[in-house]
């Protein structure tokens, strides 16, 4: 059975020293740059398509990384709002008891006050009632001494004219 093609022929090729390639005597010198145009053509492809892929891959990370960069910056912001919030109600706190604290010393220093002055008034009282009485009863002793006296001196007469 003879063959048709380059099969039949293939026991008559020689093989170069350094390698196993056939080298075949009737073959076409156009193919080779063809066959590597051809090669160059589907290999700028399959880059093309594993640069696009790369590329696709590369913008969904990106929009992934951003997204949860976006989502934790939120959730900073979301938990220094609450911080911030938490530090105005504690000094708003603080200040209210802060006023309320003044507010109750200077209501206790009024009552201390006030109640000073009561203790003066009061003093001030028992001294002025000591002294009425003390003048009442010089008073009293004064009129008893003159009653006195006026027991002891003679009665006059009531008609009579005296000369």
């Amino acid at each position: 059975m003879k063959g048709g093609g380059p099969t039949h022929r293939r026991n008559a090729a020689s093989i170069k020293k350094d390698g196993s390639m056939i080298d075949y005597p009737d073959k076409n010198s156009a193919i080779r740059p063809i066959l590597e145009m051809e090669l160059r053509k589907k290999h700028a492809e399959e880059r093309k398509k594993a640069t696009d892929e790369k590329r696709k891959q590369h913008e969904e990370a990106k929009k992934k990384h951003l997204d949860e960069v976006k989502k934790k910056q939120a959730e900073q912001k979301q938990k220094h709002l609450e911080e911030v919030k938490k530090k105005q109600a504690d000094a708003k706190k603080k200040h209210l008891e802060d006023v309320k604290k003044k507010q109750e010393e200077q209501k206790k220093k009024r009552g201390e006050a006030l109640k000073k002055r009561q203790q003066e008034e009061a003093e001030k009282r028992k001294e002025q009632l000591k002294k009425r009485q003390e003048a009442e009863k010089q008073r009293h002793k004064e009129l008893l001494e003159k009653k006195d006296k006026q027991k002891s001196q003679p009665k006059k007469a009531a008609g009579g004219k005296h000369r």
